[in-house]
């Protein structure tokens, strides 16, 4: 049971970790690619996983200021 709840932990954990490269492949942002890349080696820093999550949603700012 321990190792369930372990397991499960570490799942979620890693999730978390990986949800700006989640929204930006989901989003199909440009840079998903250097998102990915930037997550994984600074993410384990609060900073820079918050920067990568307004990064990862950015793209829809961008569309947007071009339309109108």
């Amino acid at each position: 049971m321990i190792a369930t709840i372990g397991i499960t932990l570490l799942l979620f954990l890693g999730i978390v970790y990986l949800l700006p490269t989640i929204i930006a492949v989901a989003r199909s942002h440009p840079a998903g690619p250097l998102i990915f890349m930037v997550n994984i080696a600074f993410g384990w820093t609060l900073l820079v996983w918050i920067i990568c999550i307004i990064w990862a949603f950015s793209n829809d700012l961008a569309r947007a200021r071009r339309s109108t």
